[in-house]
């Protein structure tokens, strides 16, 4: 039985770290500070449309980011230079070709 198995093969994570790689160059090469901001929050967006995943924690309930746009525009608000950021994102209830 190999159910355990990944399905992805070495040469595609081969590949996917050369072109995570040639990103981060690119944008060191350019002053460009990478940040991870949080995946989940106390919050969720006030985007009518979009629907988070809540996750519970030992004290509260929280949400899982639907876009890092929200915390990244408090980093610069705070004075952060340039910055991006390679990260997940979830959204419930979107399916289809699109997403």
């Amino acid at each position: 039985m190999t159910d355990w198995q990944p399905t992805i093969s070495l040469g595609n994570l081969r590949a996917r770290a050369h072109v995570l790689a040639q990103i981060r160059n690119f944008f060191a090469n350019n002053h460009v500070l990478e940040v991870e901001t949080p995946l989940a929050c106390s919050y969720t967006v006030t985007e009518p449309s979009t629907d988070s995943f809540i996750v519970s924690g030992r004290s509260a309930k929280r949400f899982l980011q639907t876009s890092p746009e929200y915390a990244m525009k408090r980093l610069l608000a705070a004075g952060a230079p340039d910055i991006y950021q390679i990260c997940k994102a979830f959204r419930a209830q979107e399916s289809g070709v699109n997403h």
